[in-house]
């Protein structure tokens, strides 16, 4: 009982009120949406070779029901898909890490800019990516309601990673000191941004309603629905991000 009271503790939260949260959450994603969308577009170009290779496989060699190729090409396919998958995942975490970079920098730095400097970032970003999986994987096994816990409490470590150039252990510590004392108005300020994404798929779902499942309408409007999560994802990374930089501010 009292590690739980410790865990839930609560002090007068002097973090921004969620009205105005969103409201500069907004302001900066309509002024800065495009230069993020830029920062995808590279993770995009990074995931192409990877495609190419997977739709070959799947359409040549699976679905064509051609004869597989000898043992040497097949190794040589094997390779180059391999190493395709490196590059995309390579470049979809430099966009991330690029993305944070611009919130570091209030914007002054180009997409491109913030892209290259994701390079020093990389192998830390990787690191306290995967102790975070193994941290709230070991927590779920208790029960669900630690993982939840201790996934608010570790929630900003990827921001403090980059934004503070911390090693993955530290951002995790720093993350859970940030949030001791404010686990409620962080987790209230989370599940808003979780209601606001379920509030917008509703929305874009109701033509669903009237659209007959596997039809060229319902694949061009399931594409369109993947474009405009694609428009919105900008909003999705700078709202915990002003989260982060106002525990920041209260806890210096």
């Amino acid at each position: 009982m009292k590690i739980l009271k410790k865990i839930f503790a609560k002090k007068e939260s002097k973090l921004e009120p969620v009205g105005s949260l969103l409201k500069s959450t907004w302001s900066d994603y309509k002024k800065q949406a495009f230069k993020f969308i830029e920062l995808l577009v590279y993770g995009l170009i990074g995931s192409l070779p990877f495609m190419l290779l997977l739709f070959i496989f799947i359409r040549v060699l699976m679905v064509g029901g051609e004869t597989w190729p000898g043992f040497g090409v097949l190794g040589i396919f094997i390779v180059f898909f391999l190493g395709s998958l490196v590059l995309m995942i390579v470049w979809n975490l430099r966009a991330q890490i690029g993305g944070i970079l611009l919130l570091k920098e209030n914007y002054q730095l180009s997409p491109r800019e913030s892209f290259k400097r994701a390079d020093k970032y990389m192998v830390p970003f990787i690191g306290v990516t995967a102790l975070l999986s193994v941290l709230i994987f070991a927590w779920g096994l208790l029960f669900l309601l630690p993982a939840l816990i201790f996934g608010i409490y570790y929630g900003f470590s990827q921001y403090v990673q980059v934004a503070e150039d911390e090693r993955p252990f530290r951002s995790v510590e720093r993350s859970y000191d940030l949030v001791r004392g404010h686990w409620w108005p962080v987790f209230g300020r989370f599940l808003l941004l979780i209601l606001v994404g379920f509030l917008a798929y509703g929305v874009l779902s109701i033509p669903f309603f009237w659209i007959s499942e596997g039809g060229w309408l319902f694949e061009a409007y399931n594409l369109l629905i993947n474009l405009i999560w694609i428009l919105l994802s900008p909003f999705f990374t700078i709202y915990p991000y002003k989260v982060y930089r106002n525990l920041v501010r209260i806890k210096g």
